[in-house]
Formats: structure tokens, sequence, C-alpha cells
């Protein structure tokens, strides 16, 4: 572990440019294959996962934690700036909880590593709605994300924190074509349930508890695609009154995880 203390702006390290203007995900971040993680939380998510920290950006305040997990960081360089402000001025915003670190992004898991339960996002392209969806997910012991190519990336900024780090705990397998994707899940065992108002849907009441499960999650306007609703087994909605209208992906999530989860 290498740590680097920070007192003048004039020769800042090359290496803290992926840490400069991180209100949104830079282009940096993507085409160097690395993510952004903030916040004490999400930073002790990352220690306990086997992803790979490339670096980290933070203030004396936590060194306590970084040297208790000092073998998580044999290749890691520790930047330590001495003050919220000095900070600010990298990431271009005063920083709530100052710890930030770059980290590489996992390889996709392959189709058939995945657990029983699956969630599958079918262009579901909020950044904060993939980040709610994937902690609930967590929260009911599924582990398993598959996300098709309109879908956004889950590890976008916005979509880590939102998660609060519980994205590193997750298989994340990408979809490019969805029905061949479903197709070999359905031939695994999968049931596929699909969570959509249709005039085939069936209230979330009467869904059946299935040892193997893939639950579908459409864009939030368009909801899910005709070709992927199609294909699943069973459509289930949460039936609401007409003052909402219907109720945010995300939240529909929540209730669905919990539904078939040996909570319910």
């Amino acid at each position: 572990m290498n740590f680097n203390y920070l007192y003048s702006f004039e020769l800042l390290p090359a290496e803290l440019d992926l840490f400069r203007n991180i209100n949104f995900t830079p282009k940096s971040h993507i085409q160097n294959k690395v993510f952004l993680t903030e916040g004490i939380v999400s930073f002790k998510k990352l220690l306990e996962s086997n992803i790979e920290i490339i670096s980290v950006l933070t203030t004396s305040k936590y060194i306590n934690i970084i040297q208790e997990f000092s073998d998580r960081f044999s290749n890691t360089t520790v930047f330590i700036c001495p003050d919220k402000k000095f900070l600010e001025k990298i990431i271009g915003f005063l920083p709530n909880e100052p710890i930030y670190a770059i980290a590489k992004i996992p390889s996709f898991t392959n189709v058939e590593e995945l657990g029983k339960k699956i969630v599958f996002l079918d262009s579901v392209s909020k950044q904060e709605n993939v980040g709610s969806i994937i902690r609930n997910a967590l929260a009911f012991d599924i582990d398993s994300l598959i996300y098709s190519a309109g879908s956004c990336f889950p590890y976008l900024r916005r979509v880590v924190r939102v998660s609060l780090g519980c994205v590193f705990s997750m298989k994340i397998a990408l979809s490019t074509n969805p029905i061949v994707t479903l197709k070999t899940l359905k031939n695994n065992g999968y049931t596929i349930i699909a969570i959509e108002q249709s005039d085939k849907s069936i209230d979330i009441s009467s869904g059946k508890k299935h040892e193997k499960i893939c639950f579908i999650f459409g864009n939030e306007s368009r909801g899910i695609s005709y070709p992927v609703l199609e294909i699943a087994d069973e459509v289930v909605e949460i039936r609401t009154n007409k003052k909402a209208g219907s109720l945010n992906v995300a939240a529909c999530s929540a209730i669905v995880f919990w539904k078939y989860s040996n909570l319910s």
C-alpha cells in the first residue's frame, strides 16, 4: 500500500485524473474499464468484495479503516488530502463523506453461472432505478442480474451510489439478444415472470413461487418490449387505484422480490 499525501495543486499526480469532475461518469472511466465508488457504506462493501481497487482519494479521517484492510491495498495508491476543501478542487464539488475509490469493472458472468433467482432489465434506462432495483434484489437474497443492451450500465457512478455498493455483490451478465437469453433460461428450468400491466397479467397476490425464476422489468415509459413479453411464462402486475396509474419500476421490484421470497 502506497500513501501519497497531497499538499499542493501544482504537481498533482496523473493518476488523480480519474477523480476529476465526477458529477457524472466520465468517459475516461468507461474507456479504462473502471468505476467510481463514493461514501463510507459503499467503500466498505467494496472492501468486502474481491474487486480490484486501483486508487483511493480521501482525507486522514479514514486512514484507520484503510489500514485495517491493508491486505486489500497491496497494489493500490491511497491519496490523502489535507481537508475536504482540497478534495473539492479535485472532484468538482464539496463531498459529504470524503472517501472515493477507483476500481476495475469485474468481468461479466456467463448466464449459466447465475443464481436461482435472476433480475432481467429490459431497457431500464434510469440510473437511479437500476441502483434501487439492485439494492432491493440483494435485500431479498437475489444476487444475479442480466441487463439488455438498452439498459444503463450497472457500474455508472449514480447506479453504484444508489445501490449503496450492493452491485459489488451481484453476478452480472449482459444480454445482446434478450430472446435468445430468455430461451436459454427456460431451457435451463427457469420460470420467466414479466412484471407488466397487460391483458394477460394476473394480480401479484395470485403469483406462485418457483425454484428458479427470472423476473423481467421493462423501460420506465414503454414497459417490457412485446417480443420479450410474449416469451414470458407468467405476466404479473401490482394493481393500484387509478389515482397514481402505476408504480415506479424500482418500487415494484421491492414488492415483487418480497412476494417471491421466503419472507412472504
